[in-house]
């Protein structure tokens, strides 16, 4: 039976079989791996996201 893949934990966009795979290939991983988060976090930031969420809070609540 094989085993469930391990996600980079930083960026989620990539699959590893193991952990010694994940390190053997961080070298060529961590400058993209590091721009998908800063681009994450950048989304997160961004005030019409902030609105765009707080509306979905709030017709969630209407519906209940």
């Amino acid at each position: 039976v094989g085993h469930a893949l391990k996600r980079c934990a930083k960026c989620q966009s990539v699959n590893y079989c193991s952990r010694a795979c994940q390190q053997a290939h961080w070298s060529n991983h961590k400058k993209a791996c590091r721009a998908k988060v800063a681009q994450r976090d950048r989304s997160l930031n961004d005030p019409t996201k902030e609105k765009i969420l707080k509306e979905a809070k709030r017709t969630n609540d209407l519906l209940r």
